[in-house]
């Protein structure tokens, strides 16, 4: 799989103490047994990923807003009736003080499960 970052933000940092908008975005595989996507998501350097969003089939895109200052990482899972497949490339940004930043978005390439 391919990940590629399309940014606002030089070098994957947001220069906002809140980032209004930040979108993840992907290419679907071509592969009619997917049902939708996972969105995981890392706070911090702690490399520890949560669950935060689905999305089903054909919505391949997750916003998150009011992004707070700090450092996040998200990778993407499709998924079907039987598995998940094997994640993403990470992608992530760090917010940080003062500037405004009125959108990010981040393109994400999944393979099929």
């Amino acid at each position: 799989m391919k990940t590629t970052l399309a940014t606002s933000c030089a070098l994957g940092f947001c220069l906002a103490a809140y980032c209004a908008n930040v979108t993840l975005n992907w290419t679907e595989p071509n592969d009619k047994s997917i049902t939708g996507y996972k969105v995981y998501q890392s706070l911090g350097t702690s490399g520890v990923f949560t669950p935060v969003a689905t999305t089903p089939k054909g919505v391949p895109t997750f916003t998150f807003t009011n992004i707070a200052q700090g450092q996040y990482q998200w990778y993407i899972v499709s998924t079907n009736a039987f598995a998940d497949a094997t994640p993403s490339p990470i992608v992530g940004l760090t917010a940080v003080a003062p500037l405004p930043v009125t959108n990010v978005t981040l393109l994400i390439t999944t393979g099929s499960p």
